[in-house]
C-alpha cells in the first residue's frame, strides 16, 4: 500500500523475510493464494507480509542454466487473496527468466570489465618495476644539474660583487630542471595509476619522444641505441597517452 511502512533495505530482507530468503536462495518457487498457506516456520515471513498488507504471493528465484541464484522476483496483491492459476505461473515464470538473462549479462558484463581493468593495472605496475633504471637515470641528470648549479651559485654569492646576470641563468636553469624532474616523476606516476581511459588531444612527436626517454638508461644498458625519427608535421590525435606509451 502507498500508505504503508516502507518497504525493507536489502540488509533488512533476510531478517524480515527469513523462510522465503532461504527457499529462492536454494532456487525453489513459492506459491501461496493466501497467508495461512504459508507453513509454521514462515511465521515471521507471515507477520511481516501481513504488516505490508499482502494477501497472497508468488517468489520466484532468478538463475540462469542451473546455477545458483543471482536474484529473486516477487508478485503480491494487496486487496484482496488470489489463486495462481498454473497459466499465470506459466507466464510469471517466462517474466522471471527474461529479467535473469538481463541480470545475469549485466553481472556478467560488469565483472568482466572489472576485471580488464584489474588486468590493466597490474599490466602498468609489472611495467614500471622494468622502469626503475630509467627513472633513476631520468632525476638523476636534473637533479644534478640542480645541484652543480647550487653549489655554482654558492661560489658566486662568495665574491665581493657577485655577477647578477649569471646568478639570474642559474636560477632559470634551476628552475628548468626542477620542471624536468616534476615531468618525470607525473609521467611515471601516471602510469602506476588505476583510473578510466582519458581521451585527450596528442601530439604523437612529443609522446614518442617522452617514451623513448624513459627508456633510454635500461636501452643503452643492454647496448641498444634507439632512434626516433618522426615527422614533425603530424596532426594531433585524440588518445590516451598513457595507454599510448604503454603500447609503445
Amino acid at each position: 500500500p502507498v500508505d504503508g511502512p516502507p518497504p525493507p533495505t536489502p540488509e533488512e530482507v533476510l531478517a524480515v523475510f527469513p523462510w522465503a530468503h532461504a527457499h529462492l536462495s536454494a532456487g525453489r518457487m513459492y506459491v501461496h493464494a493466501a497467508l495461512d498457506d504459508l507453513p509454521p516456520e514462515a511465521a515471521r515471513d507471515k507477520a511481516t507480509f501481513e504488516r505490508y498488507g499482502v494477501k497472497s504471493n508468488v517468489g520466484l528465484p532468478l538463475a540462469v542454466g542451473g546455477a545458483a541464484p543471482i536474484g529473486a522476483l516477487t508478485f503480491n496483491t494487496t486487496r484482496e487473496p488470489r489463486r495462481w492459476t498454473g497459466a499465470i505461473v506459466s507466464r510469471l515464470q517466462l517474466v522471471a527468466q527474461i529479467f535473469a538473462n538481463a541480470l545475469a549479462r549485466k553481472v556478467a558484463d560488469t565483472e568482466a570489465r572489472l576485471r580488464l581493468r584489474q588486468l590493466a593495472h597490474l599490466n602498468r605496475v609489472a611495467t614500471m618495476g622494468a622502469f626503475a633504471t630509467a627513472l633513476a637515470h631520468e632525476l638523476n641528470q636534473p637533479l644534478g644539474a640542480i645541484l652543480r648549479n647550487t653549489e655554482a651559485a654558492e661560489l658566486l654569492l662568495q665574491r665581493p660583487e657577485p655577477d647578477l646576470d649569471e646568478l639570474r641563468a642559474i636560477v632559470a636553469d634551476i628552475k628548468r630542471d626542477d620542471r624536468r624532474a616534476g615531468g618525470v616523476i607525473d609521467r611515471l606516476r601516471s602510469m602506476l595509476q588505476q583510473r578510466n581511459v582519458e581521451v585527450r588531444p596528442a601530439e604523437l612527436p612529443a609522446l614518442m619522444n617522452e617514451v623513448v626517454a624513459i627508456v633510454f638508461a635500461d636501452a643503452s644498458a643492454r647496448g641498444i641505441h634507439i632512434v626516433c625519427d618522426v615527422p614533425s608535421d603530424l596532426p594531433a590525435v585524440h588518445c590516451d597517452r598513457v595507454h599510448v606509451q604503454q603500447v609503445l
